[in-house]
């Protein structure tokens, strides 16, 4: 294990040596490279966070090592680091209530991940009017952005908002409770999905938002990328049609950025006890597999990078598949990250993760921070952001009517929307035999239905 992940390695020292630190054993260097299984790794990452970051923000380290690290104690990794998780709460307060307050925050977090203290066996909380304060500055907030998202809704939006409001609100058994919220791309259902949340939360309600849903010089002709910053890129993005062309531009993107670069290794394991599994799958063989919506085994990152995360990490704060981020900090057991924006910060641990569906006739985990590059993505992805300058590539064949126009559609900026085809032409995969086919069912059908209504007018 500790040749396959230190190269170059001369001798034993080498091998022994972690982070510029000699272990004593070898089994200490694992340790050091998260190669062995335990909660060593959730401590490390929660210990070196403490350093340097809020409390706030190590509470929601803490609630996602918790929704996703398959920690083998949780209770003690609280002991442990209650002191850093509640500093704040105690200067607050008092050293007896902090704890308190801070639990249950972080139980708030764990809702995001169908959690509880209970389930984690955490000390329980019972502060109804603490929480309650708490909330209510969240209320006033939420209240004041949803009158401000209120005023700028034409008047098409604010009939929308009213029905879904109504059907909210409206506790009767008739009330339709699903609605569908349809519309061409472009025309602000983002804008009013946003209204709702903020709305709802303004109300003193929970509501969560899940989701279901040469090009880089034509998009960087005029950025000097050897002083390049995460504000000149955070409102460009090149889209394509699939996800391999996007992550071989990603790469591209990244090797032109400044700065020195970090490199992530996973660490992979084949999910089954019987050692001919683990002699046919071997560790080597699991780092080539790149499984769809999987980070890499070898993730290079660099300080400014554009990227966003693989997994809902925690929807409660906005933290979404597809939320698009700019890293700010580097380090060994996590990577602080801040919203496109800049008014939030997270910070996101490596966790297991396993593939949802494949081919493979096994199953393996690998433990990797669960994001991506994002200087490009595919149009779909798109769908809901705003950028200032877009590059859509379409160098394979696409459905015009569907993927393209509503990457025209959704960003609407003529003047700032380039358009890359090598071949001078775009391709509409829609097969012909499909119309027939559908023309000929079309053609027996009319036959069938107009000989029924002949029998029927003959009966009469």
């Amino acid at each position: 294990m500790l040749l396959l992940r230190k190269s170059g390695a001369v001798s034993f020292d080498d091998i022994l040596t972690v982070n510029e630190l000699r272990c004593i054993t070898f089994q200490q260097a694992c340790q050091g490279y998260g190669l062995l299984r335990g909660d060593q790794q959730w401590h490390d990452a929660l210990n070196e966070a403490a350093q340097f970051q809020s409390p706030r923000q190590l509470r929601m380290l803490f609630a996602m090592i918790c929704g996703f690290g398959e920690v083998e104690d949780v209770p003690n990794l609280w002991v442990q680091h209650q002191v850093s998780l509640c500093e704040d709460f105690v200067h607050r307060y008092s050293e007896q209530t902090g704890p308190h307050y801070a639990l249950a925050d972080i139980e708030e977090l764990l809702t995001s991940y169908n959690l509880s203290h209970q389930k984690l066996h955490l000390p329980t909380v019972d502060l109804p009017a603490s929480v309650l304060e708490r909330a209510n500055s969240d209320v006033v907030e939420e209240q004041a952005k949803a009158n401000s998202y209120t005023m700028q809704l034409n008047s098409e939006q604010w009939n929308v908002v009213e029905i879904l409001l109504s059907a909210v609100c409206n506790n009767a058994a008739y009330t339709h409770k699903c609605q569908f919220l349809d519309g061409p791309a472009g025309i602000g259902k983002t804008f009013v999905y946003s209204t709702l949340l903020h709305t709802i939360r303004g109300r003193g309600d929970d509501v969560i938002p899940v989701a279901s849903t040469d090009p880089i010089h034509q998009l960087y002709s005029d950025t000097d990328f050897s002083s390049v910053t995460p504000q000149e890129l955070k409102g460009r993005a090149i889209l394509t049609v699939n996800n391999e062309r996007s992550m071989e531009i990603n790469n591209k993107v990244w090797e032109f950025m400044p700065g020195n670069e970090t490199l992530y290794k996973a660490v992979d394991m084949i999910m089954s006890e019987d050692p001919q599994d683990q002699l046919t799958f071997p560790e080597e063989f699991l780092n080539s597999l790149s499984p769809t919506s999987f980070p890499s085994y070898e993730l290079k990152l660099k300080i400014g990078c554009i990227i966003m995360p693989l997994r809902n990490l925690a929807p409660s704060k906005g933290l979404c598949n597809d939320t698009r981020l700019i890293f700010t900090k580097l380090q060994q057991n996590f990577i602080q990250t801040k919203s496109i924006d800049g008014t939030e910060t997270f910070l996101i641990p490596r966790i297991p993760l396993i593939p949802p569906q494949t081919n493979m006739p096994f199953k393996f985990k690998r433990m990797q921070f669960p994001i991506r590059l994002a200087f490009s993505m595919a149009i779909n992805k798109s769908q809901g952001q705003t950028f200032e300058k877009i590059c859509l590539v379409l160098n394979e064949p696409v459905l015009v009517m569907d993927n393209s126009m509503l990457a025209y559609q959704e960003h609407d900026l003529l003047n700032s929307f380039l358009v890359v085809a090598p071949k001078c032409e775009i391709f509409n995969c829609v097969y012909e035999e499909v119309f027939r086919l559908l023309l000929s069912y079309l053609f027996t059908f009319l036959i069938c239905f107009n000989a029924v209504y002949i029998i029927l007018s003959e009966w009469d």
